[in-house]
């Protein structure tokens, strides 16, 4: 898993390069990366995303 900007579609098409040319092993390597098992864990539940988005829509609420 490598990181880019959100909607930054052109960031994302040259990591995919990136990522089909690495060997299998480079790519094994990746997901031990501390950031990747920390986002994995963060986004493993549905609970979790259902309560960032409950947390989100009650700070657009407060903002009004």
């Amino acid at each position: 898993m490598r990181f880019v900007r959100e909607f930054d579609h052109r960031a994302m098409a040259e990591e995919t390069v990136r990522l089909a040319e690495m060997s299998e092993e480079e790519r094994r390597g990746l997901v031990d990366d501390e950031r990747v098992t920390s986002f994995l864990d963060e986004r493993s539940s549905w609970d979790v995303v259902a309560e960032r988005l409950a947390e989100g829509i009650m700070e657009a609420a407060e903002a009004r």
